[in-house]
């Protein structure tokens, strides 16, 4: 025998030694036999596709903020967020702002740029997190659609109504709605 084909032999019972060795692949049976419950799996013949729903991670306790609202010139709104619990919590900077209408609050369409920022000279971050006993007083929502924050370029007043601001927890586990203002 040569080096070559003991080489060759070497390599296929290795690989026929170690069967699912280091091998996450899904399993399949065939007619009665056990299978994996993820992947795809063979009963009497036809294969069809199984597959768990992924558990979704606990959002945990929901945070202790305390939101308000104070009214400003011409429409303006200034959102204040406030952690009153023990523990830091983990924002996104995505804030939505809603409108009622016949009864029940919908988001604005046509706002951009509204987020839970610092300033409006640095870009928001993703997430932000207030530490026990931290308020943030983000920029005003300026009462305009389109640029709502911070630079007006392109703007139109919004209509007179109801808003409310929601904020949510970093992964969208929980949202937190300001008292109601009007426009």
């Amino acid at each position: 025998m040569n080096l070559r084909m003991a080489s060759v032999l070497l390599v296929v019972g290795l690989l026929a030694g170690c069967e699912g060795c280091g091998n996450d692949a899904p399993t399949a049976t065939t007619g009665g036999g056990q299978g994996s419950s993820t992947g795809t799996e063979t009963t009497g013949g036809a294969a069809t596709e199984t597959a768990e729903a992924p558990a979704e991670a606990d959002p945990g306790a929901p945070p202790t903020l305390g939101l308000s609202v104070e009214p400003g010139f011409e429409g303006a709104a200034s959102l204040i967020v406030e952690n009153r619990g023990s523990e830091a919590v983990e924002l996104s900077s995505a804030l939505v702002l809603e409108r009622e209408e016949d009864g029940a609050f919908a988001p604005v369409s046509g706002i951009a740029g509204l987020a839970l920022r610092f300033d409006c000279v640095q870009e928001p971050p993703e997430c932000l997190t207030l530490v026990p006993g931290a308020a943030l007083h983000p920029p005003p929502w300026n009462g305009m659609l389109g640029d709502a924050q911070c630079v007006c370029t392109r703007c139109a007043d919004a209509p007179t109504g109801t808003y409310r601001f929601v904020v949510t927890t970093c992964g969208g586990g929980h949202r937190v709605t300001s008292p109601a203002f009007t426009r």
